[in-house]
């Protein structure tokens, strides 16, 4: 008579990744209550595997695409880990077997996120990558790439790019490691979103290092086809009253008391925090965005007033369809004369009375302010001879609030560069703006 420990049974192929996903959960974060943290990964695992469909998509589909993504990934994964390299998924996307477009494949890509050791957990992407795939399929194609994009022509953006990537590279040896391209992606300058890093990083052949002098001349066509893949399928950037939508509801999230506004200060971490996601606009830009839908001036923002507007600019910047129109106005706003500028036409004396406010601020005279300061410098009666609109004041403090280069303290001259660059920039993108809404 055999007993039970005799019987023979099958190991379901993606239980051991499975488990040693959660081993490696568990030894990075060293729970006091193993069993209650068991729970709660395994809870959030299978509400991430759950096959929730989209409109328009059968859950077959779904789950029947979601499956060959894991035998793949699971085929890459020679050692059972749950885990695999940019590299590797990359390499199972291409799997003929799949037969998924090069659009589907770059997609999927900038949406796999990796872990602080740079790996990807693909039972927890499969679903979500089998959905984009498939709702890539009922999209129309990908336009051509724009003339500028997020208000940078191609020249512009690898000129930025190189900048950043040489800094970290003083020996110009041409590669540098994935951290510091990532560091590099994320300089005040560019300060690209995750998905666009993701993407990038996608399409380089190594774990370790970037050769980012054969990256950044294909950065722009990707970066472009990305974006517009981005305002095709996510439901919160389709359409300007979609952006509207979004950011009310971010607001009103987080107005625990229903007040109807929001503190400055974290209007611009929460609109930072969506540009990370899934925009990838500077501080800079930002700034110029809060600051134009800001008309009272008032630390306290009232949101149901400012997401439109707000919305309608970012629209203007993000949609590749107005981009000709945006080279266009830029353009036009550089020809003009130099009585025509009201910041950029005197450089030094803008500068000088930045400095002024700063001087005003540091009563210790020890040539360094914090933020909160900085941002009060702003409307100091040194700044009175500018005769800044409310919506410049406004974009002033966010830009130095959402701007964490260096640590919190600024320099004196920090504080010129920036304040300077925000309203010599503001004055650019309501022009811009301006011109755009009067041709489309």
């Amino acid at each position: 008579m055999s007993s039970s420990t005799d019987q023979q049974f099958t190991i379901p192929p993606a239980l051991p990744s499975i488990l040693k996903g959660f081993a490696r959960e568990t030894l990075r974060a060293q729970p006091q209550d193993i069993y209650k943290f068991a729970a709660q990964y395994f809870t959030e695992l299978h509400s991430t595997s759950s096959l929730q469909t989209q409109p328009g998509l059968a859950g077959d589909a779904t789950a029947n695409m979601q499956a060959d993504l894991l035998q793949h990934f699971l085929d890459e994964d020679s050692a059972n880990v749950g885990f695999l390299h940019r590299p590797g998924i990359v390499k199972a996307l291409h799997a003929g077997t799949l037969a998924l477009s090069n659009r589907q494949i770059q997609l999927a890509i900038a949406n796999c996120n990796e872990d602080d050791e740079g790996m990807i957990d693909y039972h927890k992407e499969s679903v979500y990558i089998a959905k984009l795939v498939l709702i890539a399929q009922g999209t129309s194609t990908q336009p051509a790439a724009p003339v500028m994009l997020r208000g940078q022509t191609k020249s512009e953006l690898e000129a930025a790019m190189m900048r950043a990537c040489q800094e970290a590279d003083p020996e110009d040896t041409g590669v540098i490691s994935c951290q510091e391209f990532k560091t590099c992606m994320q300089s005040p300058e560019l300060t690209l979103c995750f998905k666009d890093v993701n993407l990038l990083l996608g399409n380089v052949d190594s774990v370790d290092t970037v050769d980012y002098k054969n990256v950044i001349p294909e950065a722009y066509g990707l970066l472009s086809a990305r974006l517009a893949d981005e305002l095709q399928i996510n439901e919160q950037l389709t359409s300007v009253q979609a952006i509207s939508k979004h950011l009310l509801q971010l607001m009103e999230e987080q107005d625990a008391q229903h007040s109807g506004t929001i503190p400055l200060a974290q209007l611009v971490t929460s609109l930072q925090a969506l540009s990370q996601a899934c925009i990838g606009l500077n501080n800079i830009t930002l700034a110029c965005v809060i600051g134009h839908a800001c008309s009272s001036g008032s630390e306290d923002v009232k949101y149901d007033v400012w997401a439109p507007a707000a919305a309608a600019m970012l629209y203007s910047m993000l949609n590749p369809a107005a981009a000709s129109v945006r080279l266009a106005a830029a353009e036009e706003f550089k020809g003009r004369g130099e009585s025509e500028k009201k910041r950029s036409a005197n450089l030094q004396a803008l500068q000088d009375c930045l400095q002024g406010a700063f001087q005003e601020a540091d009563k210790a005279n020890s040539g360094s302010l914090p933020t909160q300061s900085c941002a009060m410098a702003v409307l100091s009666p040194a700044t009175d001879t500018l005769k800044l609109t409310p919506q410049e004041s406004i974009g002033l403090r966010s830009a130095v609030l959402g701007d964490t280069v260096d640590g919190l303290n600024f320099s004196s001259e920090r504080f010129q560069k920036l304040c300077s660059q925000l309203l010599i920039q503001m004055e650019q993108e309501e022009y811009v703006f301006s011109y755009i809404q009067a041709h489309t």
